[in-house]
């Protein structure tokens, strides 16, 4: 006979799973209430380590991803584009964000829908015309969080700007970016820009090297 067991877990239920035998080596099968039989290791159910056959966790997964349905919008871009300057290395805009020390909130950081309820009591709109709600810092060289975020045009975005020195990789082609900065159009020289949206050579110029923040509405940085 083998050596009695120092723990009868028949009929015991932990989490999910309902022990129904005793399989040998210190393993027990049990059913889950998805439907699923699964053999767990008596150590790992009494630690709490197993409390389903797996399907809690794809539960958990499928929630996380899904849970807003917001993933398609442009705030969730905002958000996204927001994280991503201030933590991306290889992202175009973190030297003037995350390179210089500007950080995202915890609270947003880890939660969009935090991020969402304060757009939306502050002014947010999801429509909106292009440049007229766009995401600005009160203080420029603070950090992205409640106190110091606020929904404004871009004029007002050209007003509260800080002095910049750029020294452009390719000072010849030049990008139109969307207020999020998103490349929408790359151009072989200043000119070429300039002939094809209408805006000044030296407008161009001002918002790549800092000194304005649009020309007519638009965005532009050196490629």
């Amino acid at each position: 006979m083998g050596r009695p067991l120092e723990h009868d877990h028949v009929g015991e239920r932990f989490g999910n799973l309902l022990v129904v035998s005793y399989e040998g080596y210190g393993k027990w099968k049990c059913f889950c209430d998805c439907g699923n039989e699964v053999i767990v290791r008596g150590t790992d159910l009494r630690a709490g380590k197993v409390i389903s056959c797996g399907c809690e966790k794809t539960k958990r997964v499928i929630k996380m991803s899904t849970s807003h349905g917001m993933s398609g919008t442009r705030i969730y871009r905002v958000w996204r584009n927001m994280k991503t300057r201030c933590t991306n290395p290889n992202c175009n805009r973190y030297a003037d964000y995350g390179g210089r020390g500007v950080t995202v909130c915890d609270e947003w950081t880890h939660d969009f829908t935090a991020f969402y309820d304060w757009a939306i009591a502050n002014g947010y709109e999801e429509d909106a015309p292009y440049g007229q709600c766009t995401l600005d810092r009160i203080d420029v060289n603070g950090n992205y969080e409640p106190s110091n975020c606020r929904w404004v045009d871009l004029t007002i975005q050209a007003n509260n700007k800080r002095e910049r020195t750029y020294t452009p990789a390719n000072p010849t082609r030049v990008q139109l970016i969307d207020e999020d900065g998103e490349v929408v159009h790359e151009y072989s020289s200043i000119a070429e820009a300039s002939r094809q949206t209408g805006c000044r050579r030296t407008s161009i110029s001002a918002v790549c090297t800092g000194r304005y923040k649009h020309s007519l509405g638009l965005r532009w940085q050196y490629a």
